[in-house]
C-alpha cells in the first residue's frame, strides 16, 4: 500500500513539472519583445483633403517591450508620438496605437494580427482621425521582430 501511494505521489509531481515546462515553452515561443519593423500596405479614405485620399504604404520601427501578455512602446515619428498598447491571446496580437501629431491632432490605429513563428506577425489594421480631419484608413500589415540584446547585469 505504502508502495501505491508513493508512486502515486511520484507521478502527481512527474504531472505538474511537464505542466510547468509546457507553459515556459508557450510563454518564450510568445515572446515578442524587440525591434519591430511594421510594413503596411492599405488605403486612406474620406480625408478632407483629397489629395490624402488613396493607396497608402510604408514602414515604422521601434522596440516593443512585453510584461506577460502586455505589449508597449513608444516612438517618434515626423514629429508624431506614437504610443502603442496591446495583447497577445493564444496566437492573435491586439493592440492600439495612438499618434499624437505637434498639431494637437490625434489619430487611432486598432491592429489585429496572427503570430507567424518566432519572430513575426501578419494582420490587418484600421484607424481614423479624431479630432483633425475625416481620413479613415484600412489595410494589411507585417511585421517581423528582431531580437533586442540586454545589457549585462
Amino acid at each position: 500500500m505504502r508502495f501505491l501511494k508513493r508512486m502515486f505521489l511520484f507521478i502527481c509531481v512527474l504531472l505538474s513539472l511537464s505542466q510547468v515546462s509546457l507553459a515556459q515553452q508557450v510563454q518564450r515561443e510568445q515572446d515578442l519583445s524587440g525591434l519591430w519593423t511594421m510594413r503596411f500596405k492599405g488605403f486612406e479614405a474620406n480625408c478632407q483633403n483629397e489629395a490624402e485620399n488613396g493607396p497608402k504604404e510604408g514602414e515604422f520601427i521601434f522596440e516593443v517591450l512585453q510584461d506577460g501578455d502586455k505589449l508597449s512602446a513608444t516612438w517618434m515619428d515626423d514629429g508624431t508620438t506614437n504610443i502603442l498598447t496591446g495583447r497577445v491571446s493564444g496566437s492573435i496580437v491586439s493592440a492600439t496605437v495612438y499618434g499624437f501629431y505637434l498639431e494637437n491632432c490625434r489619430v487611432l490605429t486598432e491592429i489585429t494580427a496572427k503570430i507567424t513563428g518566432k519572430d513575426g506577425l501578419v494582420g490587418t489594421y484600421s484607424g481614423l482621425e479624431l479630432n483633425c480631419e475625416t481620413c479613415t484608413w484600412e489595410g494589411e500589415v507585417v511585421v517581423t521582430i528582431q531580437a533586442v540584446s540586454k545589457p549585462p547585469r
